[in-house]
């Protein structure tokens, strides 16, 4: 039924058909989803697809994964950092998914078209979309907020209509992109317009209005999104000036931000090149230039050696200026000049230019959407440039 549905969409033909018999994964559904759940949620999820419904479980072949996520228990995979993503097929006039209740926001596309902003609030369930034409649809669902600032977001399935399943899963893009960055990346504060909102309110944050979703979406490839706010380099927003242990560096290794009990594989996704936006947070307060040169150099090569194949673009952000962005540049520029020396190849600068506020300025002065879709643009016609995409 699958292969039949692709060739036909693929042919561009137009279909309307009713719904039929679920995808299997083996075992009951309601084993799996209590497996994935505490007792109340999973009670919840499984009342609910009784009555309403049919669940597609996390674990279903129709569905495929970018971010970093934990796969431990594959029924209820959690999200690591921002703009972890979801992508699936699936057949019906409706679609909802199952999350980890008071899990952020989440953006999810159907079929290319405007994107739909939901939250996660007390129940297990949150509606995506009612009234869709008959037929297969696409759908990506991308975490929106820092997944470690509401507890690593868990995604138990989509709920479609009564007898509905998913279809081929989608075929991802080749081209694959690594964005490692601050709050910048995050799109901390980017929906905010007022510059007078909480800098901790995530109604506010926006990843998939951030630079890096865009320039994601501009170039049609695969993006995997390390970033956390008031991360550095060598230090971090408010930290001692003689370094954090707890900076990029350390936090670069894992799988879940503050969680060491699953270190990334690396192997699972190798970009062909990998962006850094960090050294904003190194420089605010009380700093030391030559630390954040030689944490820099050593991050930078702990990267090559993490993608041997990818070409590293490190950058500058926006918010800084004056002397701290002098500093800034300086110990960037040294270090990467220092491995260029040692032989490394494939690393290259780019800036952003100081964000003046052209576009209005979000929560706490960081980029607001319209400087994001600045600098998605910059990046987008250099990275044309660099991989000849």
């Amino acid at each position: 039924m699958r292969n039949v549905l692709s060739i036909l969409l693929l042919l561009c033909v137009t279909i309307c058909f009713a719904c039929t018999g679920g995808a299997s994964n083996g075992g009951s559904k309601e084993d799996s989803l209590a497996a994935g759940m505490n007792g109340g949620q999973a009670t919840e999820a499984r009342n609910k697809e009784v009555a309403d419904g049919n669940v597609v479980l996390p674990s279903d072949p129709g569905f495929r994964y970018v971010g970093r996520i934990s796969f431990k228990n594959p029924d209820a995979p959690r999200m690591g950092f921002s703009g972890a993503q979801i992508f699936a097929n699936f057949e019906g006039t409706s679609v909802s998914m199952l999350a980890k209740p008071n899990s952020g926001f989440y953006v999810a596309v159907i079929d290319g078209k405007k994107p739909i902003k939901v939250q996660s609030k007390k129940d297990t369930t949150i509606v995506i979309a009612k009234g869709l034409e008959k037929g297969m649809h696409s759908i990506v669902i991308a975490q929106d907020t820092e997944a470690a600032d509401v507890d690593f977001p868990e995604f138990y399935g989509l709920k479609l209509d009564k007898g509905c399943a998913l279809g081929e899963a989608p075929v991802l893009p080749e081209r694959k992109i690594e964005f490692i960055g601050n709050s910048i990346t995050c799109g901390k504060g980017a929906l905010d317009t007022t510059t007078t909102k909480s800098v901790d309110d995530i109604a506010f944050e926006s990843w998939y209005d951030s630079y890096d979703a865009e320039v994601g979406r501009n170039l049609n490839a695969q993006c995997m999104v390390v970033a956390r706010s008031g991360i550095g380099i060598y230090r971090n927003n408010g930290g001692k000036k003689t370094g954090d242990p707890d900076n990029m560096q350390f936090y670069h290794q894992r799988t879940l931000l503050t969680q060491d009990s699953e270190m990334w594989d690396f192997s699972k996704f190798q970009p062909q090149v990998v962006c850094i936006n960090l050294g904003t947070n190194d420089t605010a307060q009380q700093y030391d230039v030559k630390l954040l040169e030689n944490g820099a150099k050593t991050f930078f090569a702990d990267v090559r050696k993490r993608y041997p194949q990818a070409k590293i673009v490190v950058m500058t952000g926006p918010m800084r200026s004056g002397k701290r962005l002098l500093d800034q540049k300086t110990a960037i520029d040294a270090a990467v000049n220092q491995l260029k020396a040692e032989g490394m190849t494939e690393i290259y600068r780019f800036d952003f230019p100081y964000d003046n506020g052209k576009y209005g300025y979000g929560t706490g002065h960081h980029p607001a959407v319209g400087e994001h879709h600045f600098m998605a643009g910059m990046l987008t016609n250099y990275l044309k440039k660099l991989m000849g995409w």
